[in-house]
């Protein structure tokens, strides 16, 4: 065991230069450290030396040394952030001052022309009691052509009516398309309403603030009928609950489906573009966003659906050399049962795609490789061979035994009905369909022998 605390300070009293002292103490934690467990050789070197850090104290130095490495990269790394958050503060703030000029602008000059207009009604309100107004008490009204009394032709004294009337009209219909003639009294009424829809419109729905292009399109509606207005003036009384801004007065600005069709149309939500897509995708016909749904809509967006599948599947397998045969045998998606977990099944799949490991295949990507029928050695090994004619392969096909002196589109059909290809909604040939599995198998089975053994003998007999 190590000397005492006290034995050891004890010691260093009396002679802290002792040779058979083998203990160095820690310059930082003042731990004495056994001197085999140093880097010093003696202890005349262990003096001679500055400092001794103990192997804890170097530790805690290398710990040290990482944390404020670390916090030096993690403090230049929140530099960074905070740099480019600043920058795109700065940016949001730029376009915000721009689009605030912009709007500035554009009400400058609507400010413009309401005071051109302004004036304008002004000098048409000012002209037209000159004109047309009713005479006071006490004067006498112009004489005019239109309202002189005609004489009789024989000095009777009974005048005709004056043509005041036909006037009057004529004045009116002399006045620009753009300036109102003087309200009538009945129109005193519609002051307010008309008031209400000529004020400025810069504020929009809160739930148009979250997309910059709602505000845009109702900018324009907004211009085309305070427009609209002002072109018609006093003579049509626009109190339609479409056009009235003034909620409290008669209803919303926009009627609901002016709403919900500019909304639809203006926010790209991940809905409308995959919605979108899928209509250009499947040609359904078009159809309003804010109708009202029909009954029978979605049975007919699923036929159109299925109808664009099953011409793109068609198109696709007609497309390809291997499916020739599958795609004139078969013209619609559908669930085959024809397959279970059984080696024949999957055979059965690979010949009614037409990509059955026959030599007739394998040859056309392996040059000088022989394509007759190692089984029967009679004709070349292709799937029609296979499966209808091969005399060596078992069980044989009683109804098709004499397959190979009838017609070529006969032979196809009975390729096609052994395959289990059918009309729709027509049942396979079971017994048929099973034959052509166990027949697949054992030319499987027999080309795996001869692989393994060489000739063909020994092939097995079901």
């Amino acid at each position: 065991m190590p000397p005492s605390k006290k034995t050891r300070q004890t010691r260093r009293s009396k002679s802290v230069e002792r040779a058979d002292d083998p203990w160095v103490m820690c310059s930082r934690c003042k731990a004495w450290i056994a001197l085999e467990h140093t880097q010093f050789t003696c202890i005349e070197e262990a003096e001679a030396a500055v400092t001794f850090l103990c192997p804890r104290c170097e530790i805690l130095d290398v710990i040290q040394a990482d944390f404020t490495r670390r916090i030096k990269q993690e403090a230049e790394n929140w530099k960074l952030a905070v740099a480019n958050l600043a920058a795109k503060l700065d940016e949001k703030a730029a376009k915000w001052e721009t689009e605030c000029r912009s709007l500035e602008d554009r009400l400058g000059e609507e400010q413009k022309l309401r005071e051109n207009l302004q004036a304008k009604l002004d000098a048409v309100q000012a002209v037209q009691p000159c004109c047309c107004g009713s005479p006071e008490k006490g004067t006498e009204p112009a004489t005019t052509p239109a309202n002189k009394v005609e004489e009789h032709d024989e000095g009777g004294d009974a005048p005709t009516k004056p043509k005041d009337e036909r006037a009057a009209s004529n004045m009116e219909n002399n006045i620009g398309p753009h300036e109102s003639p003087t309200p009538r009294a009945s129109d005193a009424n519609a002051s307010p309403a008309r008031a209400a829809m000529e004020i400025d419109q810069t504020q929009f729905p809160e739930w148009t603030s979250e997309n910059s292009s709602l505000q845009s399109e109702y900018t324009k509606w907004n211009a085309r009928m305070k427009e609209l207005c002002r072109e018609l003036g006093p003579r049509v009384e626009f109190a339609s609950t479409n056009w009235v801004p003034n909620k409290e007065l008669y209803n919303d600005l926009y009627s609901e489906e002016t709403v919900a069709y500019i909304h639809l149309k203006c926010i790209n939500t991940k809905w409308v573009l995959r919605t979108k897509r899928l209509a250009e995708r499947y040609e359904v016909a078009p159809c309003r966003l804010t109708e009202k749904p029909q009954r029978d809509r979605r049975t007919k967006v699923r036929e159109a659906v299925q109808e664009a599948e099953s011409a793109s599947w068609r198109t696709m397998a007609a497309g390809k050399p291997a499916l020739s045969f599958y795609s004139k045998a078969k013209q619609a998606i559908e669930k085959e049962p024809l397959y279970e977990n059984s080696k024949g099944s999957g055979l059965l799949c690979e010949a009614r795609c037409g990509m059955l490991r026959t030599r007739l295949l394998r040859a056309t990507y392996t040059p000088n490789l022989d394509t007759t029928c190692p089984l029967c050695t009679l004709e070349e090994e292709s799937i029609e061979h296979i499966v209808l004619r091969c005399p060596a392969l078992k069980p044989q096909v009683s109804a098709t035994s004499s397959a190979a002196a009838t017609p070529p589109e006969q032979r196809q059909k009975l390729l096609a009905m052994a395959l289990g290809f059918r009309e729709p909604q027509e049942q396979p040939q079971w017994e048929t369909v099973e034959t052509t599995k166990r027949r697949l198998e054992h030319w499987w089975c027999a080309n795996y022998l001869q692989d393994r053994t060489g000739p063909a003998a020994n092939t097995p007999n079901q």
